[in-house]
């Protein structure tokens, strides 16, 4: 079993030091008056994702022309934790012609953006802009972009041997392949941003010839210090059930460490008492841990857990790993600096300045390098355009409501607003507390038949209106208009 790794992703951004100026957020473009060369295009502007970033429609400013494509910013606000707001900053891509209409019910459109010709959308938190930058791919997999905005003060972002100059705050890095970092400089100094770049891959190793996949502590004779202490004990129970374990073997409980205030346990796991380990960490104010792990074997020398996590919106990424180490290996570095081990297990954190990070074991058995720079978080990917998400019940609701003359329904189609939008549009009060709200509308003879369902924030079909009127309604208020395919 190789490295768990879970990711939250970022860019690791720094300011360099010294006499640098003050420290600026100011987004110039969004602040000059708007004109007509700052509209989105109808297709754009009615999609309903961008409706869900809650794009404040006012603030919107072509920022950048490029061949092929116009890069537009606008300022977003959502729902935040405990009934805040979240504000952001949100880049547009928009070619000059308009992509087809993906297929029913796709999330995020047709694709990923990978070329110049192609749309989308991404966002990021306005408060990195206060000492960072913000920076984000055009695609998940190569070739992909890396496109940003810069606070004013920077007008050339490079990174390796590729340059962007600023255009209204906004760079486009072409097909950058690393190595990080990214450096926007200008009047007002430098910045840098870690986007995960790497030239070449790092070089890894799983196990050495002839290395014994033992884990000796567990075989020694108990002792009375390696027995768990009650209240350890007590609150494991609580923690076991959180991180799939099924509780420690009795008897299997091994000290191994005790030092910078932690004391740590090696333990027999009941989910599998020969592959499946578990580490105990009990800090000086009480608190416990516990973490699952696989056991070595011959094809995978050093297993364990690494987490990786960002404190801070494009800050630092902060990894932490839990490693479970086999005989023969007595010495750990992890990004060049020794980090000791504990006995048979490797405990670390290790703040990120770059994209990739590697962990070194060497002893008598040899050496062994496992790289976690993957874990360091790949900046956010931009989200295609247009959009054509269509819930799962929408059909079946509509064929419910036109009951026994389902058969004769025509020309469905399928749109979304605010509950006030849908209210102005129907004339119907509608019951939702939710941001968005669906409206399904089909020719039934003479008449025509909508139901008005609520999204329950997105990822929930539930009807609060069915009706019947004379002519069509007019849904110009609401999002983009889509046919709905009755008989898929």
């Amino acid at each position: 079993m190789a490295i768990a790794v879970a990711i939250v992703a970022g860019i690791a951004v720094q300011q360099r030091g010294g006499d640098a100026p003050p420290v600026s957020d100011r987004v110039g473009v969004l602040e000059r008056p708007i004109g007509d060369r700052d509209q989105l295009p109808e297709w754009v502007a009615d999609d309903e994702a961008l409706y869900l970033e809650g794009i404040e429609w006012p603030t919107v400013r072509l920022a950048r022309v490029d061949p092929g494509r116009r890069w537009f910013i606008a300022r977003a606000t959502r729902p935040g934790p405990r009934g805040g707001a979240l504000r952001r900053i949100c880049l547009i891509a928009v070619p000059d012609r308009e992509p087809p209409l993906p297929a029913p019910r796709a999330f995020l459109g047709s694709s990923a953006v990978t070329g110049r010709l192609e749309a989308g959308y991404v966002c990021g938190r306005t408060d990195a802009l206060r000492s960072r930058f913000v920076a984000f791919r055009t695609s998940r997999v190569s070739p992909s972009d890396v496109v940003g905005v810069v606070p004013d003060g920077y007008d050339r972002v490079r990174v390796g041997r590729v340059e962007s100059d600023v255009q209204g705050n906004v760079f486009v890095l072409r097909e950058p392949t690393g190595p990080d970092p990214l450096i926007a400089t200008g009047p007002a100094g430098e910045r840098r941003a870690f986007a995960g770049l790497s030239s070449a891959r790092t070089p890894q190793s799983f196990t050495t010839p002839g290395l014994p996949v033992r884990i000796s502590a567990l075989d020694r004779a108990i002792t009375p210090e390696d027995r768990l202490p009650e209240e350890v004990r007590l609150q494991l129970r609580g923690v076991a059930g959180e991180v799939r374990s099924e509780g420690i073997v009795p008897g299997s409980e091994r000290l191994i460490s005790a030092r910078d205030g932690h004391r740590y346990w090696l333990v027999r796991d009941r989910v599998d008492d020969t592959r499946v380990l578990g580490l105990v960490d009990e800090d000086t104010d009480g608190r416990v841990g516990y973490q699952v792990l696989t056991a070595p074997s011959e094809f995978d020398a050093v297993n364990g857990v690494v987490v990786s996590s960002q404190p801070e919106p494009f800050g630092p990424s902060v990894v932490r790993g839990w490693l479970l180490v086999p005989d023969g290996l007595t010495s750990a570095t992890v990004g060049g600096r020794p980090v000791p081990l504990l006995g048979n297990a490797l405990v670390f954190a290790e703040t990120l300045d770059s994209g990739a990070t590697v962990v070194e074991f060497r002893g008598p058995a040899g050496v062994i390098r496992r790289a976690v720079g993957d874990a360091t978080a790949p900046t956010q990917p931009m989200s295609p355009l247009p959009t054509n998400h269509i819930p799962l019940k929408a059909v079946v609701a509509l064929r419910e409501a036109a009951g026994p003359r389902a058969g004769a329904l025509r020309s469905a189609v399928i749109t979304a607003g605010s509950a006030a939008q849908v209210e102005r549009v129907t004339g119907r009060l509608v019951p939702s507390g939710s941001r968005l709200v669906w409206l399904l509308m089909a020719a039934d003879g003479d008449r025509t038949l909508v139901v008005v369902a609520d999204s329950l924030d997105r990822d929930g079909f539930e009807v609060v209106q069915r009706f019947r009127v004379r002519e069509p309604l007019d849904l110009t208020p609401l999002t983009r208009v889509r046919p709905l395919v009755l008989n898929p």
